[in-house]
This record gives C-alpha cells, structure tokens and sequence, in this order.
C-alpha cells in the first residue's frame, strides 16, 4: 500500500471512531483522555457533564454548611483563622470585602450567601481559605479544617446533583461514606465571582 492509500486509510478509520461535528456540537461535549487497550493514550468524546477519572483521585475536602467540596491540593494556598475583614460599599452581600494577608489585600467570598444557600454557621470553627495564588488569590470562609477524601470511578454521580450556580464548575460528584461531594473547579468558580463583581 502506498503512502498516500495508507494515509486516505487512517483517515477515513478517524472518521468512523471520531466522525466530524459542527463547531458548536464539538464546543459542548467535553474531551477526555482515555486509555485504551494498547496502552496508548487517545482522545474519547464524553457526553456525560462529569469528568472521568482513571485510578483513585485525592482531593481536600472543604465544608460550606451544607455543601461538601472537593479541591485539589495545589489549588489552595493558605489556610487561616478569619483576620479582620474590611467591608467594601456598594458591593455585593456575597463579597465580605477584604482582609489584608501578609500585605496583599485578598477579596473575601461568602460561597452560601452567593449561591442562595441558607447557612446558619459555627463561627467558632469557621476558617478562611485562600484559593489560587499572588494576583489570583482569593478567599472563601470554610466550616471545617480541609481533610484527605480518596474516591474512584465507581463512586461518581452525575454533577448536575449541585446546586445550579455552582454546576458549571463543578468536575464530578461522587458519594463518600453517604454524603456527596462536589468536585470543584476552583479556577472557573473565581473566574465566575469576578465576572459578576464587574457586571454589578
């Protein structure tokens, strides 16, 4: 077989396993890496809104009431006792305003009040988290010390179980000795606080 046959060949076998969408249906469904039999590493479309996860995942697990959220380990940078935090006017309720930590000033969210979500919380073991890094930081208030949750696969839902303004970020849910945790995206969750601090 010629060069050019064998590669009309792989083409048309691409096809048939990954067949062309239109740029809007590609933009929706999500790509995953998979691991195939052969052990080599390809690109799978999942229809699904979770991720999929090969092997056993570990993640931070955070409260907020209610609300069990997974984090990576690198996405937090610090973990503190609340500071003094300087209301900011004509701001949302959600932004508690902003606390000065090691001479940065950090923005302080209230992840229940910016969700819907009623919360009566222990302030007593409140703690704030600092999410993502230097100019990026942010701050969320937490009900309890971050804690090692492992999970795999079997242990999934589907993430539309989360509360609609936080569905977009989340990767996956999964039930963990009977309760379900959101694994969060942090990264897009501050993206979405900033987009709608601009647009008020």
């Amino acid at each position: 077989m010629g060069t050019d046959s064998a590669e009309q060949a792989i083409a048309m076998a691409a096809e048939l396993v990954y067949p062309a969408l239109m740029p809007v249906a590609a933009l929706e469904r999500e790509f995953v890496l998979a691991r195939g039999e052969t052990g080599v590493m390809a690109l799978r479309v999942n229809n699904r809104k979770s991720a999929t996860y090969e092997g056993e995942q570990n993640r931070q697990g955070i409260r907020v009431g209610e609300l069990g959220l997974m984090i990576n380990f690198d996405d937090s940078s610090e973990l503190t006792d609340i500071p003094q935090i300087y209301h900011l006017p004509n701001t949302p309720h959600w932004l508690l305003g902003v606390v000065n930590l090691h001479g940065r000033l950090i923005p302080v969210f209230d992840l229940l009040r910016f969700l819907h979500l009623d919360s009566s919380p222990d302030q007593s073991t409140q703690r704030l988290l600092i999410l993502g890094h230097d100019a990026d930081a942010a701050g969320i208030l937490i009900d309890n010390l971050p804690y090692r949750l492992k999970w795999t696969n079997e242990k999934q839902s589907d993430a539309d179980l989360a509360p609609q303004l936080l569905e977009p970020h989340v990767r996956a849910c999964c039930m963990i000795e009977e309760q379900i945790w959101f694994d969060l995206d942090s990264d897009s969750l501050l993206n979405a606080l900033e987009r709608t601090l601009e647009a008020n």
